[in-house]
């Protein structure tokens, strides 16, 4: 999920379809059961994202923006369409969409992550007014959260998404672009 302070939007990937999402659950989990958890968790994302009162909240969905599979759409929440054909390329473009402006600020969460409250969106956009990047290290060497205060697009290119150097390989790249960067707890 996509977070801006401003006028702009917040994003989450992508719509919601049986079997192509939390598909890893399967087969323990039936794909319909797997979309109905994935709804739930997308749900509570939302509302994290409402409580932050960190600005307006947009989905970016991988398919067409009108396809929402029934997935209620609260008011007030913009739908968009994903740019780009892997993990990085997507959120390159979102945050260059969203940090169009110098004074504007972006956190992207995972739409999988019900743990996540309005607190830690708080504190992410917190970080952001002393630091260019900040990240929310996940225990499986990723990250659930990450924010930037501008483009950053040699953050996302060649990363071994989906692997434990996520997290690792990110850090590297800030260094080397001299991006002073803040962790969450």
């Amino acid at each position: 999920m996509y977070w801006r302070p401003t006028e702009q939007s917040r994003h989450l990937r992508p719509r919601p379809v049986a079997g192509e999402v939390k598909s890893r659950l399967s087969p323990s989990l039936p794909p319909a059961l797997a979309l109905d958890l994935y709804r739930a968790m997308l749900a509570d994302t939302i509302e994290s994202a409402s409580e932050s009162a960190a600005g307006t909240v947009a989905l970016y969905w991988a398919s067409d923006p009108a396809d929402r599979s029934g997935f209620p759409i609260p008011g007030g929440v913009t739908v968009r369409r994903q740019r780009g054909t892997d993990l990085g390329e997507r959120l390159s473009a979102a945050f260059a969409e969203m940090l169009a402006d110098a004074t504007d600020r972006a956190v992207v969460i995972g739409a999988d992550c019900p743990d996540i409250g309005p607190a830690v969106i708080r504190e992410a956009f917190a970080a952001l007014g002393e630091h260019d990047l900040v990240l929310g290290p996940a225990r499986d060497g990723g990250y659930y959260l990450i924010g930037l205060c501008r483009p950053a697009p040699a953050l996302f290119g060649g990363v071994s998404w989906g692997t434990d150097r996520v997290l690792q390989e990110t850090l590297e790249r800030a260094e080397r672009g001299g991006l002073r960067v803040a962790t969450l707890g």
